[in-house]
């Protein structure tokens, strides 16, 4: 781990909800934004896939908001997944994200699309 390792969970996870929303904030502060995935969605009749994927993505980003402001305030992300310290924020933020990734499928099948395998890189069981 590193001491960004926080920031890199929490960008990453940012960086798949500007995609689906098609926008995202410069450092400047200027907003760009553009068609998302969720405009493709509502436009072929997926409203119901839509509203699943933005609330999966939504449950993510507080879940990782709350790994990134632990380590904020002080407590590392290799000290956040130790069991017993604050191993339950940690654990939330994968299932979060496990869930999220069933959502982005179901989005993928809704739309007729293909796409690798998204859980190739764990060995975890996950949800």
């Amino acid at each position: 781990f590193s001491d960004n390792t926080h920031r890199d969970i929490f960008l990453n996870a940012k960086g798949v909800m500007n995609s689906y929303l098609g926008e995202y904030t410069r450092t400047d502060g200027e907003v760009v934004s553009g068609a998302g995935i969720d405009e493709l969605l509502l436009a072929e009749g997926f409203a119901q896939e839509a509203n699943d994927l933005r609330a999966a993505l939504e449950d993510s980003m507080i879940k990782v908001s709350v790994i990134d402001a632990e380590a904020k305030a002080g407590m590392p992300f290799d000290t956040q997944i130790q069991i017993g310290i604050n191993e339950p924020n940690v654990s939330g933020a994968i299932t979060a994200l496990a869930l999220q990734t069933n959502q982005i499928e179901a989005a993928i099948t809704a739309l007729n699309l293909t796409t690798g395998d998204l859980r190739q890189d764990t060995e975890e069981d996950l949800p």
